[in-house]
């Protein structure tokens, strides 16, 4: 049958009316330009007809998912390990006054040290921390609330202040993507309050499901491994923070941070528990302590063995 060959499929059995392609033989026969069919009885013809429907139906559908645009290389966020994620953190209750003690090994191109940072407070400030680098000799105290942060350096008689955690940091040349209450909740492990209400896409990844969120979000990412737990955050600056649990835990014993390249610290996790019920942490200062605020300006480098500016050395190293 050549290309241009019409087909009648026309029943020879549909009526008195039905145009019909006479033949000679029961079994279909191409004669000249026409494909005849065989007469079917009424019963096997309307079995014919309902699959020829049923092959149309079919063919309809496979069109529609082939020629359906295809996902991007994220999907909208449904998995079951985004809603594990979910009921774990909502499970998780932070301490209301807490006392966290961790051990720092910090590196940075110029120093390689380890401090011991004691973290202690309510989760509605005020919140403290106190660095040593061994026992009985303090590096730094901080102190945060709503309003204010402050950072004393007993060794210079100085104490840094800001009207925010963040600005004091990027003054002091500190670098850290959290201020204190929000190390606290993560060293606890509560990472939901620090991400947007909804996230944007996943994406699957051999360790497991990287969740994206949209612009505006410090966070833009974190990946989820098969329990729900978060491996790792990536932040807007290129900073990212990974985690390593033990076992089935889902709390962390260690917090990787890396702000860039030659920058990273970390936390090794030694113990979380209630701390003292107090609304003062008042840090009592020398009468003779300058005070420099870092809101206006960048905050000379501190230069005193044991503070923890890249550029220090400590002695005990």
């Amino acid at each position: 049958m050549s290309a241009a060959t019409p087909l009648n499929l026309s029943p020879c059995c549909a009526g008195p009316d039905a145009s019909v392609v006479p033949g000679p033989e029961p079994q279909g026969r191409t004669t000249g330009s026409t494909l005849t069919t065989p007469c079917l009885p009424p019963g096997a013809a309307l079995l014919h007809a309902q699959a020829r429907g049923l092959l149309a139906v079919l063919l309809l559908v496979g069109c529609l998912f082939a020629c359906a645009p295809q996902p991007p290389h994220g999907t909208p966020v449904d998995s079951s390990l985004w809603a594990m994620f979910v009921r774990q953190q909502q499970a998780i209750t932070p301490l209301e006054h807490f006392s966290i003690r961790t051990s720092i090994n910090y590196s940075s191109p110029r120093s390689k040290h380890r401090v011991i940072m004691r973290l202690f407070g309510n989760m509605d400030y005020p919140i403290r921390m106190d660095l040593e680098a061994g026992i009985g000799r303090t590096i730094s105290m901080w102190r945060e609330d709503a309003t204010i942060w402050q950072a004393y350096f007993p060794q210079e008689q100085r104490m840094y202040t800001a009207s925010n955690a963040h600005k004091g940091l990027q003054g002091l040349g500190f670098p850290s993507p959290f201020d204190l209450r929000e190390l606290a909740l993560v060293l606890q492990g509560k990472i939901a309050p620090l991400l947007p209400d909804q996230p944007m896409r996943e994406e699957w990844q051999p360790t497991g499901n990287r969740i994206f969120f949209g612009q505006g979000s410090r966070i833009t990412s974190l990946l989820l491994d098969s329990q729900g737990r978060v491996l790792k955050l990536w932040g807007t600056r290129g900073w990212t923070v990974a985690f390593d649990y033990r076992g089935t835990s889902p709390y962390a014993h260690a917090v990787h941070v890396v702000m860039d390249a030659t920058t990273r610290a970390t936390l090794w996790i030694k113990s979380i528990g209630p701390g003292t019920l107090t609304t003062d942490l008042t840090m009592y200062l020398p009468d003779d302590t300058e005070t420099v605020s870092l809101d206006a300006h960048r905050a000379p480098t501190i230069q005193t063995n044991g503070s923890l500016d890249p550029h220090a050395h400590h002695p005990d190293q």
